[in-house]
């Protein structure tokens, strides 16, 4: 539908903005500023933009419903609210936690970005091992896609 695909390609201008965003690290770099100050400067327009885009979803759904068709009413019935409300916070807190140390402690001075990194990589397995979704196995792989991309 194209109101989902523009959503999506509107998204994407937000990982321009939004820290950790690839473009302010290299306009840092080329500019000789500091990282953390950017990223505190970017962050209020980023989130701005977000609600934005939000706020325009809820009002074209609202007064031109046919071009934002709801979800099959199956798959509505197949969930209580608390349960939605559970997956919501299982899915969605979790990043904005990470978000939140790694960007935090840049911002506030805590850590130099390298430094932020490796709380990100902390945090990262933290979720995952609380999430029982960590093994051997993933850790291993995980490891080895790190030192072959550092390699690089």
């Amino acid at each position: 539908h194209s109101v989902s695909c523009g959503t999506i390609c509107a998204s994407g201008t937000l990982g321009q903005i939004l820290p950790p965003s690839l473009v302010l690290i290299l306009l840092a770099d080329i500019s000789g500023e500091a990282i953390g100050p950017l990223f505190a400067a970017a962050l209020m327009p980023g989130l701005l933009l977000a609600v934005c885009y939000i706020l325009y979803i809820i009002i074209l759904s609202k007064f031109a419903p046919h071009h934002v068709p709801p979800i099959d009413k199956e798959e509505r019935d197949s969930y209580s609210k608390k349960e939605l409300w559970i997956e919501f916070f299982k899915s969605v807190a979790p990043p904005f936690l990470l978000i939140f140390a790694v960007l935090g402690s840049i911002i506030g001075g805590l850590a130099a970005p390298t430094e932020a990194a490796s709380m990100g990589a902390i945090g990262s397995l933290l979720i995952v091992f609380l999430s029982r979704r960590l093994n051997l196995e993933i850790l291993k792989e995980t490891l080895y896609e790190t030192m072959k991309v550092t390699g690089m």
